[in-house]
């Protein structure tokens, strides 16, 4: 907590005090669960410490008892219960103020992320306030999706801080409620609803304007789009452009992928992404090199080679020559080697050197060659020099 003695726009002298609010383990909170109750009634959401601030009340600056509270409010509809998009920040206290020392202090507040962001007012509510106490709250603090965009940067290792800060004015002079003389600056809210990944896959899940359909190896069909599929992928192209039968029918057979890694094919042709553990599927890998998708191909080598393991080293270091995946291919490769005492140990190991000789030569031939480097490098002793 920080205090400063500070100058505001209508020349009224003002004390200014800050609080910190680190809310650790972010994307674990419960936001929209009823947890706590304070003083009266229960709030969906969750509420910091209990900290104290000096508010102005009857010409005198005296202490409070506060909490910050972030919350997700709520409403009913047709007998169903809808969430808002927006969270909600409120400044409280079980400590009644009059409505005319609501308008001599000033609340603001700010998310501390990767510069001062989502800086916004918190006003006086008579529809959000308790009956013993007061409340200054901004039912429009932060969109839920924002805070877990990286490119915004609130998120800090999954931590979030909201700093507020409270203006406590004194002598008998009421702050101007124009936007002329306020802190906040505007913003620009982004619709993350409706972005161009989000909508093609509602397109994708809904058939909408679909034109052709995948038949998956298992019989489940996927309506899809020929203009995207052949954006995305020069098998695909060539397919619907040279009169081929899937052009004339409309229509085409995947006999060597089930249904599981046509939709993850699909979903990241439309999408870009493609979430864990399917990324991890060697057949996932396989769909990327036969469709010629590059980016696909990449994503799955970096995710397979983050998650190299003792136990499938060896199975992705075969998918991978089998594939074409040459960074995947280097990478678990090398973890073979660096780990050979205990991957010789698996199973694994063994088909690898009864199916792909070739391979276990070439680990043979890394290890030959680490030794050589050693011994060249080591300078031996000469025993000619000893009687």
């Amino acid at each position: 907590m920080s205090g400063s003695t500070v100058w505001m726009p209508t020349l009224s002298r003002a004390t200014s005090q800050s609080y910190e609010w680190r809310i650790e383990n972010f994307s674990k909170q419960q936001l929209r669960q009823r947890q706590f109750s304070f003083p009266a009634g229960v709030e969906n959401g969750i509420s910091s410490s209990e900290f104290k601030l000096s508010i102005a009340m009857c010409d005198k600056i005296t202490e409070h008892n506060l909490r910050l509270q972030l919350t997700c409010d709520s409403s009913k509809i047709k007998r169903q219960l809808h969430w808002s998009q927006w969270l909600r920040l409120s400044l409280v206290s079980n400590t009644g103020i009059d409505r005319e020392s609501c308008s001599k202090n000033i609340c603001t507040a700010w998310i501390f992320g990767k510069r001062k962001e989502r800086m916004c007012m918190l006003r006086k509510s008579e529809g959000f306030s308790y009956s013993d106490g007061f409340s200054f709250t901004n039912r429009e603090f932060v969109l839920y999706d924002d805070l877990f965009d990286k490119d915004r940067g609130l998120l800090r290792d999954d931590s979030l801080t909201i700093v507020c800060q409270v203006y406590a004015i004194t002598y008998d002079v009421n702050c101007v409620g124009n936007w002329l003389f306020s802190p906040v600056e505007p913003t620009v809210t982004h619709d993350t609803k409706n972005t161009l990944g989000k909508d093609l896959k509602r397109m994708l899940d809904t058939g909408q304007g679909s034109d052709v359909t995948l038949v998956a190896s298992d019989g489940k069909e996927f309506p899809a789009h020929t203009l995207i599929l052949s954006s995305r992928s020069p098998v695909f192209s060539a397919m619907f452009e040279h009169g081929m039968k899937e052009k004339q029918e409309k229509r085409v057979t995947i006999e060597d992928l089930d249904s599981g890694v046509v939709s993850s094919l699909l979903d990241f042709m439309y999408t870009d992404s493609v979430p864990l553990p399917a990324i991890l599927d060697p057949q996932l890998l396989f769909a990327a090199n036969k469709y010629q998708i590059p980016t696909l191909k990449t994503v799955c080598e970096e995710s397979m080679i983050a998650n190299l393991t003792i136990n499938n080293a060896t199975k992705f270091l075969s998918y991978a020559d089998l594939y074409g995946a040459t960074q995947l291919r280097n990478a678990a490769k090398r973890f073979v080697v660096r780990n050979l005492s205990e991957i010789k140990k698996t199973d694994s190991w063994k088909t690898l050197r009864n199916q792909s000789p070739h391979l276990f030569d070439e680990i043979i031939d890394e290890l030959a060659e680490v030794m050589r480097q050693l011994t060249t490098t080591l300078v031996m002793p000469s025993y000619s020099n000893f009687p």
